[in-house]
């Protein structure tokens, strides 16, 4: 029963990723969830819950798999400076950015820094803090009125004499 079951499930999820010609893309209820490791199925479902869709919650997972592979003690290679799923820098967002970092929101929580669900809580946390305050000069102003460009004033002015003021002085006849 189990096998016949999973059988079915993988002729659906072919049949879906041939019917949408995407692989693996299931229209816009996201991507196929069954290529995700554990550590990126929980990612997924954990934005899902916070209310993203699963196509956001796949933007962001895809991002954290570029970073880290969606492993919460990754360390940059080489030795760099990023640590965790979205490589926060040593020295930066993992431990010393002005009580604002990976490390004290751990502390604060009595949590590990090196713990998934505390790295996704504190993306989280970024999402609604950082990006509310370094995007609000990016919303949309209300319409103003319309000023004349100072370039088309300075060009009149500069503009040479038509043939009219030319022609002003009074004719001899």
């Amino acid at each position: 029963m189990r096998a016949n079951a999973l059988s079915l499930f993988a002729v659906a999820l072919i049949g879906s990723s041939l019917a949408t010609g995407c692989g693996g893309q299931i229209g816009d209820d996201g991507m196929s969830e069954a290529a995700l490791s554990n550590s990126e199925q929980s990612a997924f479902n954990f934005f899902v819950s916070k209310g993203l869709t699963k196509i956001q919650s796949a933007g962001v997972i895809g991002n954290l798999m570029q970073e880290s592979s969606v492993n919460p003690a990754a360390v940059e290679y080489g030795g760099g400076p990023g640590r965790g799923i979205a490589q926060w820098s040593v020295g930066g967002r993992w431990d010393t950015s002005r009580n604002d970092n990976v490390t004290a929101y751990a502390s604060a929580r009595g949590e590990n820094r090196w713990a998934l669900g505390t790295q996704l809580n504190f993306t989280w946390y970024e999402l609604e803090t950082l990006a509310a305050t370094d995007c609000r000069s990016c919303a949309p102003r209300a319409p103003s009125r319309r000023r004349r460009s100072p370039f088309k004033i300075a060009s009149k002015a500069a503009a040479p004499a038509t043939s009219r003021s030319a022609s002003s002085t009074p004719s001899r006849r």
